[in-house]
């Protein structure tokens, strides 16, 4: 009798396992289910995130590439004095605007005077980098009483291939002009197209 027994509790625990082993299967199927749902949502946001940022990325290279010229166009030696660079010469074109300049730069081998020169070599600056790069872009510099003291520094180009569909992207940079703080002048570089401002 005994034997008997033990084939009834063991015929159980095969059943019990049996029954165990499809309850894994239903579940592992139904947890596969779910990371398929998981990652085809997934796919459907980045697709929809990513297909529409082509113009707020180039925005943002624009944005960046404006950002970066003028930075480096501040600090780039100005070749006026020995330890002039572009920033000073653009805050004596400020100070000076009805004149283009103090008498104390004289730039270049013609003795420039700062606005006059300030002009010329942000021009070559653009033409060796935007312009080349064809991005269209307005270039101008502000004087708090005067208001534009540099301008027409512009290029346009019809926008092709993978710049089609740009947008203007606007950078002005102040710039204090003397220590007082009220008098601020203003870099702006439009890359993109002509400056709405």
């Amino acid at each position: 009798m005994m034997k008997i027994k033990n084939n009834k509790n063991i015929s159980n625990v095969h059943r019990v396992v049996a029954l165990n082993k499809k309850k894994g299967q239903v579940e592992i199927v139904g947890l596969l289910i779910i990371v398929i749902m998981i990652s085809i949502i997934l796919l459907f946001a980045l697709k929809s995130m990513f297909g529409q940022n082509k113009n707020t990325q180039s925005k943002y290279i624009q944005s960046t590439i404006a950002s970066s010229f003028v930075g480096s166009m501040l600090n780039t030696n100005s070749l006026c004095t020995k330890d002039t660079n572009m920033e000073k010469v653009l805050i004596d074109c400020a100070k000076h605007p009805t004149t283009g300049g103090s008498t104390e730069f004289k730039c270049g081998d013609d003795g420039m005077k700062s606005c006059e020169f300030a002009g010329l070599i942000i021009e070559g600056m653009l033409n060796d980098t935007l312009k080349v790069w064809k991005r269209p872009y307005e270039f101008k510099v502000k004087s708090p009483e005067e208001g534009i003291i540099i301008e027409n520094l512009h290029f346009n180009y019809t926008f092709k291939n993978e710049f089609e569909g740009s947008s203007l992207t606007t950078f002005v940079q102040p710039l204090q002009v003397d220590t007082s703080g009220y008098r601020t002048m203003e870099i702006i570089l439009c890359v993109g197209g002509i400056c709405e401002i």
